[in-house]
């Protein structure tokens, strides 16, 4: 089902939410569910994704610079 998510467009909600420290992209969740991206908070979805790791604690990658990411701070 996660998966399924995933294709939709949905956060599955079984990882943090990411950002790039050096460009400053980072991951939101609109209401409906849909996971985006953006640089500055308030604006439209750039439509760049995080890409997953394919190794065991390996991090997500940053599309827009390559980056490894990490979770957001709170």
């Amino acid at each position: 089902m996660q998966e399924q998510a995933r294709r939709l467009g949905l956060f599955p909600n079984d990882r943090d939410l990411l950002a790039c420290p050096n460009c400053g992209l980072t991951e939101d969740v609109l209401a409906s569910g849909q996971l985006i991206t953006n640089v500055d908070p308030g604006q439209p979805d750039a439509g760049l994704r995080f890409i997953e790791p394919t190794k065991d604690d390996a991090p997500f990658v940053c599309p827009a610079g390559g980056a490894a990411a990490r979770a957001q701070e709170a």
